[in-house]
């Protein structure tokens, strides 16, 4: 069997990944207002009630906005680690989620989903780890930098979405605020498109070759900038695109064509 990610959303606007593999479909996070997910949902002939779970890697609202909804009017399981689901209840009101703890392995059908931290501004952030038998995936956004344990736990995938969030000179020269600037490029914060780049040079060295490149800034960021720091980084090393490994990066406003840990 092989795991799909299929981005439905990727950015500040919201964020929803659907994790799939021949059999079993789930969701990683839910930032997009109920109408929306359930309309790119649709668009790629997935229903809402195919879905079998939601897994939520922190409580900032880009990530949970139909978290209610999908628990309590379409009876899906929304699960969080113990630690977050105050905040989620505190943000969403009246809110039944499945609390886990740090290591204990989640099941949706055949695949286990495993957390690990990363280093972000809320209470106890994590991305998460997708096997069944035959497979391994990978997603970490939402991180002010890359740690030993991401890159371990990444040994092996077949497939990683990593966040590639801004180009250090647009934050720079933008119009954020200072402290907001500072929070951004922070080990809390998010990750640039050099440190992403980086960070797949590492993977990819590991035998990870597929990769999709995630939550970028609408305002400190371009596809183009992303898309070129990644082929400058992996260029110096000898890497080549399309023959050495396969980048996508994901879209906000539209659904992404979905990556395989079998895509070729």
């Amino acid at each position: 069997m092989s795991i799909s990610f299929t981005p439905l959303g990727s950015g500040s606007k919201g964020n929803s990944i659907l994790v799939s593999n021949e059999k079993h479909k789930f969701l990683i996070d839910c930032g997009l207002c109920f109408s929306e997910l359930k309309n790119r949902l649709f668009s790629i002939d997935v229903k809402i009630e195919d879905l079998e779970g939601v897994v939520i890697t922190h409580e900032h609202i880009d990530h949970i906005k139909s978290a209610k909804i999908l628990s309590r009017r379409c009876e899906i399981p929304v699960y969080a680690r113990y630690e977050t689901m105050p905040k989620l209840v505190e943000i969403l009101g009246c809110f039944e989620g499945i609390c886990y703890e740090q290591g204990e392995i989640l099941t949706v059908g055949d695949m286990e989903i495993t957390s690990f931290s990363t280093p972000h501004d809320a209470v106890a952030p994590v991305g998460y780890m997708i096997t069944d038998k035959d497979s391994k995936a990978v997603y970490a956004t939402d991180l002010g930098c890359v740690t030993s344990e991401l890159i371990n736990v990444s040994n092996g995938a077949g497939l990683v979405m990593i966040e590639s969030n801004y180009d250090p000179e647009m934050l720079k020269s933008g119009p954020y605020p200072a402290f907001l600037k500072t929070r951004i490029g922070s080990d809390y914060g998010h990750l640039s498109n050099y440190a992403c780049a980086d960070a797949v040079l590492e993977m990819l060295n590991k035998g990870t070759n597929k990769f999709i490149l995630g939550h970028l800034s609408e305002n400190n960021n371009t596809r183009q900038k992303t898309g070129e720091t990644l082929l400058s980084v992996l260029k110096k090393s000898g890497a080549e695109l399309g023959t050495d490994y396969y980048a996508k990066i994901a879209w906000q406003h539209k659904v992404t064509e979905s990556v395989s840990t079998a895509t070729v």
